[in-house]
């Protein structure tokens, strides 16, 4: 039902989540696509009757659409509190204010945030694993607030990376998602991003292959 509130071309630009009555429903790119997991396993729990929604600001379009979307999600569910947060929300707060409660997008994760003083983390093996390995990015693009919300471009360090690859395997995958903002801007530990693949690739077949 949510997805069909969209128009046809629109209903790939949002990834919609949904568990224990807990909508979270992110612009379709990757790292919003990887805080919309997080979420939904952190609050699935704890706010029922809930819309999470992450905001995208990368274009005026983009903002448009998310606000059009919004008006009808209060329309069909008007008993649902609906919190706002993401890049697009945080530059632009004024706007998203009639829609819902919004949220910076630095305290997305914060359980005060939603009026919580604990939760309860669900463990899901259900959406396809994603790690972020990079955050923010260094370009001027005009029509881009991604930077001024993200700031400049962050890489993780490859034990960090080495480690989260390691406990997904544990669990039973064999697919694993590097996840961004700007992945063409990855660099850390002397690697940019093909030698980091690489040195996955190297370290992870060996790994399996030693335990198999």
């Amino acid at each position: 039902m949510v997805q069909e509130l969209l128009e046809d071309r629109y209903r790939f630009s949002f990834n919609i989540q949904v568990l224990n009555d807990l909508f979270v429903i992110s612009s379709a790119c990757e790292s919003n696509v990887f805080e919309g997991t997080q979420l939904i396993k952190l609050f699935s729990n704890s706010l029922p009757h809930t819309i999470i929604f992450n905001t995208c600001g990368v274009t005026h379009l983009y903002t448009e659409i998310t606000k059009k979307y919004l008006k009808r999600l209060k329309e069909v569910y008007p008993n649902y509190t609906i919190y706002i947060t993401g890049c697009g929300s945080s530059y632009y707060p004024e706007i998203y204010k009639e829609f819902g409660i919004v949220i910076k997008d630095e305290e997305k994760f914060n359980p005060a945030s939603y009026g919580l003083k604990d939760v309860n983390p669900t463990f899901i093996n259900c959406y396809l694993p994603k790690i972020r390995i990079q955050n923010g990015c260094s370009h001027q693009c005009t029509y881009c607030i991604t930077r001024l919300v993200k700031g400049k471009s962050t890489s993780y360090n490859y034990d960090f990376i080495y480690e989260s690859i390691s406990r997904i395997i544990q669990n039973g995958w064999d697919t694993v998602v590097l996840s961004g903002i700007n992945l063409t801007e990855y660099y850390s530990d002397g690697m940019y991003l093909t030698d980091l693949c690489i040195k996955i690739l190297k370290d992870f077949i060996t790994l399996v292959n030693s335990e198999s």
